[in-house]
């Protein structure tokens, strides 16, 4: 069974790109902490709407869910590399930001937004 669930905190903004074959994606690294000492790093793969959820509503230090499969791909170096394939991305929490650095944000739209499997989320 290759099932994959983490919680932790998104290590930077995701950017969306474009595969050769016009599909939308995104990478989507995620810091989850063992203990004070030890976090564990994973590289995420988001495609389609999960991606531009990401992309559009996820910032470095929020809180998130996800659930996936793990896979291997080729890198540009030709390495073999592991990742997770996220077919559930769930929004948990804000990260915590002072007044000056919320210039342009749009708050309200934080109040739900739907999965590619419809569940709404609320905050």
């Amino acid at each position: 069974m290759n099932n994959l669930n983490l919680t932790g905190r998104v290590v930077k903004k995701p950017e969306m790109r474009t595969s050769a074959n016009g599909k939308n994606y995104c990478f989507l690294t995620i810091a989850v902490q063992e203990s004070k000492e030890i976090v564990h790093f994973f590289e995420s793969s988001l495609f389609g709407k999960n991606a531009e959820n990401a992309v559009a509503y996820l910032d470095a230090g929020d809180c998130v869910g996800i659930n996936g499969s793990l896979s291997t791909y080729k890198g540009k170096d030709q390495k073999t590399r592991i990742t997770i394939n996220v077919y559930r991305l769930e929004f948990i929490s804000k990260a915590q930001r002072k007044p000056s650095q919320m210039k342009g944000e749009n708050w309200h739209e934080w109040t739900s937004w739907k999965s590619d499997h419809g569940r709404t989320v609320k905050i």
